[in-house]
């Protein structure tokens, strides 16, 4: 359990940046709220979800 919480910790950490950037990249400002919520949770969803399908079977999860 603690392995995945951590596994889950990373996973935040990148999903931050990559929504970050992606709402630089977005200059209008009223969307950008928008935009890095849908990215941080379509990015957390994704590894969420890889976490819990691979860590039960690998002792060494290398994504995170």
């Amino acid at each position: 359990m603690l392995q995945y919480a951590f596994c889950l910790h990373k996973i935040g950490i990148t999903c931050v940046k990559i929504a970050s950037d992606l709402a630089i990249l977005q200059e209008i400002a009223p969307i950008w709220l928008s935009v890095i919520t849908v990215a941080f949770l379509a990015c957390f969803h994704k590894y969420t979800h890889t976490c819990l399908i691979v860590l039960p079977r690998t002792p060494q999860f290398e994504l995170c």
